[in-house]
């Protein structure tokens, strides 16, 4: 999916699920390329990869071309490739960057209790580049400190305030002398559905995203601006799906021209 251009944070993102479970949901959000707009996917997964591809015409239809390398990624902003593992209670335990030909850049290694996640860790080459703990500061507020895996030393922290309902109403970083740096504040439409946010630096909004949601909920047209830079930009998405009503093929569209596709693969429990 696009991601916005501006500053990308290592941090917990997580929408939680209602404690009513008529269908049994899973979140791909914290500690992937959907951290500030994640997913809610149906079923009880075991693990979920996706792979991106810039796309071809094969007899009017979309496919996959070459894979998405590591420089073009970057080069038009589009997020990683990813795997993510989740434990049998929904929580990411283990959640992989995938690189060129599905080398292994880094990797996130999450604890949890049976609520919440508790800590996580950051490796690359089997060295421990980030350490967080995470902790309950009262109802609706939870603090994420990030160290230094080498002196720990605090780095910095994001404060999550949550709605009534569990949905994130703001994320607010400081540095390490508690002065705050940057927020997001979240927005919601007439339904209560997510559908986008703003990025503020210095109490001015310097960008942020919206989106709407097709009648199986996931993302239809999404917005990246950067007010900064006096920028938009709009991508749609189309969907394949599987019979759990996931998607295994996303074909996205920029100015009605294809632009990326990408394939997703599941594994249930």
């Amino acid at each position: 999916m696009k991601k916005p251009v501006f500053i990308f944070c290592a941090f917990l993102f997580c929408l939680a699920c209602s404690q009513e479970k008529p269908i049994e949901k899973t979140i791909v959000g914290m500690f992937t390329p959907y951290t500030y707009f994640p997913e809610v996917l149906n079923g009880k997964l075991m693990e979920v990869t996706e792979t991106n591809f810039f796309p071809i015409e094969k007899e009017g239809k979309i496919e996959t071309g070459i894979p998405l390398s590591i420089a073009a990624r970057d080069s038009i902003n589009w997020t990683n490739d990813f795997k993510v593992q989740f434990n049998a209670s929904g929580l990411a335990e283990k959640s992989i960057t995938l690189g060129d030909n599905g080398e292994i850049l880094g990797s996130w290694e999450i604890s949890s209790d049976d609520n919440f996640y508790t800590s996580a860790q950051r490796l690359r080459q089997d060295s421990i580049t980030i350490k967080e703990t995470i902790s309950k500061v009262e109802n609706g507020t939870y603090k994420i400190e990030l160290f230094d895996p080498l002196t720990d030393t605090l780095r910095n922290y994001l404060l999550i305030q949550l709605n009534d309902d569990n949905t994130y109403l703001n994320l607010q970083w400081y540095n390490v002398k508690g002065e705050p740096t940057f927020r997001y504040d979240y927005q919601y439409d007439e339904e209560g559905e997510f559908s986008g946010y703003t990025f503020s630096r210095a109490d001015t909004v310097r960008g942020g995203m919206n989106f709407t949601r097709n009648d199986q909920g996931f993302m239809k047209d999404q917005e990246v601006y950067n007010t900064d830079r006096g920028t938009s930009e709009t991508t749609s998405y189309e969907y394949e799906y599987d019979t759990t009503g996931n998607w295994t093929k996303c074909v996205a569209y920029q100015n009605q021209k294809p632009y990326m596709v990408a394939l997703r693969e599941y594994k249930y429990y």
